[in-house]
């Protein structure tokens, strides 16, 4: 049976009157809904299976991702993701007292995360809906409350004003070779001075910004700063 025939099947047993005259109520039809967002858990099971046993070459796909993207018709990364999901919906179904996801948006942000950092994700997820349904919005809230971005190394302003300088070296290497320029020679001298402008007001700003830190070595940047843009 092809998937047209089957979708049409579908279409007349679950929507409207079937044969017998029976209508669908709404548990019956909430029931499909539930059975349709349910469907990424098998779907990501049995190409888990497939991917593993190399089932795919069975068919004469040479690779995991050919098979996903002739037979399939989405990427190997779509495939992966519901591989994923799939596999983190069923650990996280094993849970006491928590309700299991629903659907593949709950679950999508977490794959790629280890499964314990997965389970405490989803916990607090389910605190935050207040018996209310889990979201793949609430989830990604729950992830930034758990695992705050790691804002860096911290950095000095000495260090900061040398990336500025280093910057401004190669916008100054870039702006010398004027006779690439479609430039007359007003337009030069104008790009000269601005330069000579600019230089001086960031050296300044990068002076104060070495304030407390001064050095011979920042003192030598900020002169450095002024003599590049000469």
């Amino acid at each position: 049976m092809s998937n047209s025939s089957k979708l049409n099947e579908v279409a007349l047993v679950t929507f409207g009157h079937t044969e017998n005259g029976h209508r669908c109520n709404l548990s019956e039809l909430e029931e499909v809904i539930t059975k349709a967002e349910c469907a990424f858990v098998f779907a990501g099971l049995a190409l888990a299976k497939i991917r593993e046993e190399k089932l795919h070459r069975d068919a004469g796909y040479g690779t995991f991702e050919k098979y996903c993207r002739d037979r399939w018709g989405f990427s190997r990364q779509r495939a992966y993701q519901l591989i994923g999901g799939a596999e983190i919906a069923v650990h996280l179904s094993t849970l006491v007292d928590i309700a299991p996801p629903a659907n593949e948006v709950q679950v999508r942000p977490l794959v790629g995360r280890a499964l314990d950092e997965a389970v405490e994700i989803w916990k607090l997820a389910n605190d935050m809906a207040v018996g209310t349904l889990v979201t793949g919005s609430l989830v990604k809230k729950a992830i930034k409350c758990l695992l705050p971005e790691d804002p860096g190394p911290e950095v000095t302003d000495a260090e900061l004003f040398e990336r500025v300088l280093r910057t401004w070296r190669g916008f100054v290497e870039c702006c010398s070779h004027t006779e690439g320029f479609d430039l007359s020679p007003a337009e030069k001298a104008r790009l000269a001075s601005a330069m000579q402008e600019l230089a001086g007001l960031a050296a300044k700003a990068g002076f104060w910004a070495c304030a407390g830190d001064e050095t011979p070595a920042s003192e030598a940047l900020t002169e450095e700063f002024l003599e590049v843009g000469l």
